[in-house]
């Protein structure tokens, strides 16, 4: 679904305005607040190079982190951490080597960078927790945005996720666990959680964040590794009552916007109103661990509208759901004109119990 200038509210107009001119000033803070915390999770140790349209060769991850460096120079009135997480290389074979950095960016100066190592207990994300809470957030202002950039977050047994460390679990259950730690109290919660990732705007980790988060934007299907545009977080510097939803609606925009001139697959992204989907689908959740715990894979690492499923119909999906959509340009998907907003696993010769029935996806 591609939305018209109409439907915006009057926020994402003002970030479509600053996007093509800089006559607006940003809201002058004191330079010694912090009123949020950005939180870059930009995953390396991975294959993540691509070719773009004039064949020149890009790692993903190095491009997610100048992007995130830019931005941070802009947010003055707020704090920006930074995680690279580069492949760990030992010394003789040995010795490991602190190859992970962090940028901490405060009212947009640099004032620290270091390098670290992942923490032994191989916990997700717990050395970059922990060097987050290491700083001092005793004045500050609990708002907090976290953008994870990286491949496919598995439903279960991640192992191989990292290419240095291929023993190490990272799934959805890690993940969600792993993001937990960056909260500073129980009662907290995230105003935005970007998964910048294919094939993670599902019911499975929607119920894990919802949780912990107020909006959640990802991808129900395949995402281009040239990723998702964050640089609409910057509108929380132009107007201070900014809503998660709207910066999340404008950075979706920027992104179909961007995908769509450069790319001939499917472009799908959803923003998931945490909040909304809550009270009106706990039984979605329910039924969609059914349609797996029931079912054999075909290609987990594959989703599909789960609308083509015939129990998801039985329920409200829509509510709290805004979906941009473009079907691919050629192949067996190039008839699919809208989608659900929603990415489920792919299974063939499926056999549900109770009031499910058996069918095939084509």
């Amino acid at each position: 679904m591609k939305l018209s200038v109409n439907s915006f509210s009057p926020l994402i107009l003002l970030w479509i305005g600053i996007s093509f001119c800089t006559t607006k000033d940003a809201i002058v803070q004191d330079q010694s607040k912090v009123l949020y915390s950005i939180i870059y999770l930009i995953h390396g140790d991975a294959d993540y190079m691509y070719y773009d349209e004039n064949g020149k060769s890009i790692r993903a991850d190095e491009n997610a982190l100048k992007e995130a460096q830019t931005i941070a120079e802009k947010m003055i009135s707020g704090e920006v951490f930074i995680f690279h997480q580069r492949p760990e290389k030992k010394w003789l074979w040995v010795i490991p080597r602190k190859d992970r950095r962090m940028w901490y960016y405060r009212n947009g100066k640099l004032t620290d960078n270091q390098k670290y190592s992942p923490h032994k207990d191989r916990v997700t994300f717990s050395a970059e927790s922990e060097l987050f809470r290491n700083y001092d957030h005793s004045k500050k202002s609990t708002i907090q945005y976290l953008f994870y950039f990286g491949h496919q977050i598995p439903r279960q047994n991640g192992q191989s996720y990292d290419r240095s460390r291929p023993s190490v679990a990272v799934d959805a259950v890690t993940v969600a666990e792993g993001l937990r730690s960056f909260l500073l109290d129980s009662s907290e919660k995230f105003k935005l959680i970007v998964l910048s990732t294919c094939n993670n705007g599902t019911p499975t980790m929607v119920n894990m964040l919802r949780p912990i988060a107020d909006v959640l934007l990802a991808s129900p299907q395949d995402l281009h590794l040239s990723y998702i545009a964050t640089k609409a977080i910057s509108l929380i510097e132009y107007e201070t009552n900014a809503k998660a939803r709207e910066i999340a609606y404008a950075m979706a925009q920027d992104t179909f916007q961007r995908l769509s001139e450069s790319v001939q697959t499917e472009i799908s992204l959803s923003v998931y109103e945490l909040g909304l989907i809550n009270p009106n689908n706990e039984q979605i959740f329910t039924a969609y661990r059914s349609y797996l715990s029931n079912s054999n894979p075909k290609d987990p690492n594959e989703n599909i509208d789960c609308a083509k499923l015939p129990f998801f119909n039985d329920f409200d999906y829509s509510t709290g759901v805004h979906t941009w959509y473009r079907t691919a340009q050629f192949g067996r998907r190039a008839s699919t004109f809208s989608h659900s907003g929603w990415g489920c696993e792919l299974f063939q010769n499926i056999t549900e119990n109770n009031s499910f029935t058996s069918y095939n996806i084509n």
